[in-house]
């Protein structure tokens, strides 16, 4: 019997030892590196949905798949890997050339890569290609190029994402009961997203449902069906906490907005420490470019969300501001908004139901109205430089001392309000508050730097280079032109004066023997005849 217990023994770690097809051992270390089998077609030829799923189940925990870069599957109903371990797959290309069907439910499809809870997970080095001829289609609403549901430990590197029906990326929670309950175990955590391009994904470029701890680095997002960045909470617990994106680059042509944050649950205790700096809009693409806002009052409000060094292209709209916040806290620090050229000049903020917002030491320009905020919120500016539309058009060739050609609508900013902080800029000229302004009401600017006279809960402050001050040659011009006119009404009363004297005295004809001839107007005057 103890032979046949050391022969079973044997044979059990005989068959342990068996390599994965396509498998390489790595010495001192529980990781393989290993390849797809050539019974997998690798030409996308034909769909390999389920044998390339199931054989990426069958891998050890540490597997390296390796790809080669020519190689190309065809996943039409996507691979779903449940509770991974340790997994990385690098390379080759994955295509899903399936397209909803008109008016079907958007649970029929699915993401190419869909994980769902797990460990230390990485993609890259690959790309991951749709047939989404372009736009938002609701039925493929869910079919993502990658989609994280829980997974704790995830790693997206050097990935390029096209013509997905839904998101690029899509960071989500893992639920209870199959990962189909409203119950979250917990959000995706340990994120790490860098040198990813996402173009032409037809809901979100990348989505940030429910996730804590996440750098998102070096990422390009172009033809986007909605929002660029959508930080959506839909139940309660989904939000985003502790999410840092530094480096972006916007190639417009979306649908929707650069950065949104919204959705219908109160997720404002899980949704902050979210900081978006370095990022860069190449063009407009909604009105405007940052909203924050939660469906209804509540005890926390969203945020901190700060954008840090960004470049902003706010679009041109009557009904939204450029930055929007409700119920939110929001920081724009250094950053540049610039509203464009055109018929419609929006205003840069609207704050509403106890939001906080700030500006500080960025760059505004185009603007037709600073903005608004209700009774219950506050807006700070400081620093930076603001210009609005020129209303005015500006002189061919300015004097010395002439107002740039931007700063002709500002020449006169109204007295500030008396809750606007006494400590505006020291350069800031002393006669800027008592010249009469020339720009629209909405457009004036109060002595500390921009706020309209009946909205005394917004406090700000503008450098005195963005207040126009006359040149030093315009009083010396104006007397020059009004001079002529009034020595011309004075000539008139004094010569009015002299022939009534005249008469009154009888005067005889002049030149008469013996009478002095009558005074002419320059006598009567004091001055030269010309």
């Amino acid at each position: 019997m103890r032979w046949i217990s050391c022969a079973v023994l044997a044979c059990t770690l005989g068959l342990l030892a068996v390599p994965v097809a396509g498998a390489q051992q790595i010495a001192g270390a529980q990781q393989v590196e290993v390849s797809p089998p050539a019974t997998i077609p690798s030409n996308c030829s034909v769909d390999v949905s389920h044998p390339m799923e199931h054989w990426l189940h069958s891998l050890p925990s540490g597997a390296t798949v390796g790809v080669a870069p020519s190689a190309c599957y065809l996943v039409n109903e996507g691979l779903t890997l449940d509770n991974a371990q340790d997994l990385t797959i690098s390379g080759g290309t994955w295509k899903d050339a399936s397209s909803p069907a008109p008016g079907a439910s958007a649970n029929l499809m699915g993401a190419v890569f869909w994980l769902v809870g797990g460990n230390d997970l990485t993609l890259q080095n690959l790309t991951i290609v749709g047939v989404n001829p372009g736009g938002y289609d609701p039925a493929g609403a869910f079919a993502a190029g990658i989609r994280s549901d829980g997974v704790i430990g995830l790693t997206i590197a050097n990935v390029a994402v096209d013509s997905v029906y839904g998101d690029g990326i899509e960071l989500a929670p893992l639920r209870a009961a199959g990962d189909i309950s409203n119950v979250i175990i917990n959000p995706s955590e340990n994120v790490s997203i860098t040198s990813v391009s996402i173009n032409g994904a037809g809901r979100q470029g990348i989505t940030l449902a429910s996730v804590n701890g996440a750098t998102i680095s070096s990422v390009r997002l172009k033809h986007i069906g909605i929002n660029v960045f959508d930080v959506e909470s839909d139940q309660w617990g989904e939000g985003a906490l502790n999410v840092t994106i530094n480096g972006c680059t916007d190639g417009g042509g979306n649908g929707g907005l650069f950065f949104a944050n919204a959705g219908l649950s109160a997720g404002s205790f899980y949704t902050g420490n979210i900081t978006v700096e370095n990022c860069t809009m190449m063009a407009p693409d909604a009105g405007d470019a940052v909203l924050v806002q939660s469906p209804q009052l509540e005890p926390h409000p969203r945020g901190l969300i700060s954008f840090v060094n960004d470049t902003f292209q706010c679009g041109s709209s009557d009904y939204v501001a450029c930055v929007m916040a409700t119920d939110a806290r929001v920081a724009v620090d250094s950053s540049r908004l610039a509203i464009p050229a055109g018929t419609v000049h929006e205003s840069v903020y609207r704050a509403s139901e106890e939001s906080g917002l700030t500006f500080a030491g960025d760059s505004v320009s185009g603007y037709g109205a600073l903005g608004s905020a209700d009774a219950t919120s506050s807006v700070s500016i400081t620093g930076g430089s603001w210009m609005p539309y020129a209303v005015v058009p500006p002189p061919s060739s300015p004097g010395p001392g002439a107002a740039p050609a931007g700063h002709t609508s500002t020449r006169a900013p109204t007295p500030a309000p008396a809750s606007t902080p006494a400590s505006a800029p020291a350069s800031t000229p002393a006669s800027a508050s008592s010249t009469a302004s020339t720009a629209p009401r909405d457009t004036r600017l109060n002595a500390a730097g921009g706020a309209p006279a009946s909205n005394p809960s917004v406090l700000k402050s503008i450098p005195a280079a963005d207040v126009a001050v006359p040149a030093t040659g315009d009083s010396v011009g104006a007397l020059s032109l009004l001079w002529r006119p009034m020595l011309l009404g004075v000539s008139t009363v004094a010569l009015g004066l002299a022939l009534l004297v005249a008469r009154r005295r009888r005067l005889p004809t002049a030149g008469a023997p013996g009478v002095p001839t009558r005074p002419s107007v320059e006598d009567l005057l004091g001055v030269g005849r010309c």
